[in-house]
């Protein structure tokens, strides 16, 4: 069933849903990713950072964009390239190598490590006139390298929120933490998974481990730039970040979450597989190790699995004949809300 655009009203109070054919329509996913994902920023995951004159391929979002990158360092720094040749389209780089340059394994065709033509076989004489590799725009935050293929606000100002509300967080203190890494297959739609991600009312229902050390009252959730900031406060004691939060809980749009914990960050990336299929990339780092098994960022592979099983539940329902379009809780759904409306914005608008 193909779903006609809709709109979601500014009002909270007044606004409804979408409706349940909006998480089966194959073309409005392949939308969504062109719309929302592409311009969007999305952090590189499983790069080897490189040392001067390296070149370390990614592919962006697997699975979904499938975009070959390439970050490359030289004595002027590092930058992120397409990983495409321009003669041919072949793959360049496919493992970590060193080299002050790219060579094409198709037709010899050669770059610098700016992305700059410096041979080309069948090209003689022509070489100037021959396109670079693309720079993709990207930055760095603490030790994590982002990218993106569009022109969105600098990532920096949707990060700002964070130092905030907690100033002066050691981002550069960041150290990964490999044993951490996790990836969690769901059978849901991928907006699903980040509507779940957006509201602290379903807390008391589905994470009763979480909601031993978090205080409900004190739970706020708000639209910021490029996103929703989430914040909890810790039950009595435990570990705080500055400015006294327990975990500050930063979405960017469309899919990255930005979990801040006393003990560090937990970096988590919704990556669309299809329809009814996505994947959770949950990545962290640590600057505390002292805080790392308590308080509101202790046990997170038990909330994922509590998250994953309730996601279920709604996929199996959302499409039901006698379902309609639902409503926002006020204010509790206010980040669901702000989802929404970034999301049918980016695809009628």
């Amino acid at each position: 069933m193909t779903v006609k655009p809709f709109s979601i009203d500014s009002s909270l109070r007044e606004a409804r849903t979408p409706p349940g054919g909006f998480y089966d329509d194959a073309g409005l996913h392949q939308k969504m990713l062109q719309r929302a994902f592409v311009p969007s920023w999305q952090p590189l995951l499983d790069v080897q950072e490189p040392a001067r004159w390296e070149q370390a391929p990614a592919t962006l979002l697997p699975g979904s964009l499938d975009e070959p990158l390439l970050w490359v360092r030289d004595e002027s720094g590092d930058r992120v390239l397409s990983n495409v040749c321009t003669h041919r389209g072949a793959l360049l780089v496919q493992s970590v190598r060193r080299g002050k340059q790219i060579a094409c394994p198709y037709h010899g065709r050669c770059f610098d490590l700016r992305g700059e033509v410096k041979g080309a076989p069948g090209f003689a004489g022509r070489e100037a006139s021959l396109p670079a590799l693309r720079e993709v725009r990207s930055a760095s935050v603490g030790p994590m390298r982002w990218v993106s293929l569009g022109e969105p606000a600098a990532l920096e100002e949707s990060l700002s929120v964070l130092d905030e509300r907690a100033p002066g967080l050691p981002w550069e203190q960041l150290r990964f933490r490999s044993s951490l890494r996790r990836d969690y297959e769901v059978g849901a739609h991928w907006a699903l998974y980040v509507e779940n991600y957006l509201e602290g009312l379903h807390i008391p229902f589905v994470h009763p481990g979480l909601d031993r050390v978090v205080l409900r009252d004190s739970y706020t959730t708000e639209p910021v730039q490029g996103g929703v900031l989430q914040t909890a406060h810790g039950r009595g004691g435990g570990p705080q970040l500055p400015g006294g939060a327990a975990a500050l809980y930063l979405w960017l749009f469309p899919n990255v979450m930005l979990n801040v914990y006393p003990w560090g960050v937990s970096l988590n990336v919704v990556q669309p597989r299809s329809v009814n299929q996505c994947v959770v990339a949950f990545r962290s780092w640590v600057w505390d190790e002292s805080s790392l098994d308590v308080g509101a960022g202790a046990d997170l592979g038990s909330v994922e699995l509590e998250d994953e099983a309730v996601v279920a539940r709604v996929r199996a329902g959302i499409g039901a004949r006698l379902y309609g379009r639902g409503h926002y809780a006020d204010p509790a759904e206010a980040g669901v809300h702000h989802f929404h409306r970034l999301l049918v914005a980016a695809l009628w608008q």
